[in-house]
């Protein structure tokens, strides 16, 4: 059997969750993805602790303006502000020191398209205002466990 290597992404909650909550990639809850799926070359401690100083004390609106289909998935495109196109560089910024791949890569930096993928039973629309309620970073493969996913820290703007 193929080994996972350790995978993680970032991304804004609309709702109140807590850490250490687990999921299967079907039952994500609503969220706006500040950094794709990606591999880095250091423990989640050190990436909780790279990330803190970035994603703290954010306060982030979105506005909800186009609805797509992608294949298969919905999407409600949001609006490309300033602030998240800010938060998702200095991210990357901030990992690039170790080793950071992304599985997508086509799809960060200047082809960042921050969108909602609408869920089976939580769904936005065009025009809606959402506040990031708080940011996480998620476990893509917890206990080397492709089914599942992880919030592994809340980053809180309190």
């Amino acid at each position: 059997m193929k080994k996972l290597s350790q995978k993680w992404c970032v991304v804004g909650l609309f709702s109140d969750i807590d850490e250490g909550f687990t999921f299967k990639p079907k039952e994500w809850p609503l969220h706006v993805t500040l950094a794709p799926t990606f591999a880095v070359n250091c423990s989640g401690e050190i990436l909780i602790n790279r990330l803190e100083p970035i994603l703290n004390n954010q306060s982030v609106l979105v506005d909800c303006v186009d609805d797509v289909k992608w294949g298969n998935l919905e999407v409600v495109l949001v609006q490309k502000t300033n602030r998240l196109i800010m938060l998702h560089e200095n991210i990357i910024r901030s990992l690039e020191p170790n080793g950071l791949e992304f599985n997508e890569p086509q799809y960060v930096g200047k082809n960042y398209k921050p969108h909602i993928t609408l869920q089976e039973n939580e769904k936005v629309k065009v025009g809606d205002k959402l506040s990031i309620r708080n940011i996480a970073l998620i476990d893509m493969f917890p206990g080397s466990d492709a089914k599942k996913r992880r919030i592994i820290k809340l980053y809180s703007h309190n």
